[in-house]
């Protein structure tokens, strides 16, 4: 992908989809790569890099979500391709696992704070 990003110009390529998840995303970019389009994916590595990462929307609140964008002379099939896609709606998680992510957070945070004071 990057060979494309660096022939194509930003005016030239159109947001065609904006991803919900980590599941859309992968499923929107194989779409598009059995379909033989090319595409550019803007965001996605700075999910993890800022705050707490995707933990509870699916996308990075500091770094906004991963986008996808397109050729102008692909935005239609692009569209067509990725139209089933907007009606996914991920499988949510049970509550027991957000609480046990929450309590390992927790848990994370409360050692190094110990740790760091130990050190002093």
């Amino acid at each position: 992908m990057w060979p494309f990003a660096r022939r194509i110009q930003q005016s030239d390529t159109v947001a065609v989809f904006t991803a919900k998840d980590r599941t859309s995303l992968l499923l929107a970019q194989l779409l598009l790569e059995s379909a033989g389009l090319r595409y550019l994916v803007t965001g996605d590595l700075a999910q993890d890099i800022f705050t707490i990462g995707r933990i509870g929307t699916g996308w990075n609140l500091a770094a906004g979500p991963p986008t996808i964008w397109v050729s102008r002379h692909d935005v239609h099939a692009a569209q067509k391709i990725l139209s089933n896609l907007a009606d996914y709606r991920p499988s949510p998680i049970p509550l027991f696992i957000r609480a046990l992510a929450v309590v390992i957070i927790i848990t994370d945070l409360l050692l190094a704070i110990v740790i760091s004071l130990t050190r002093l």
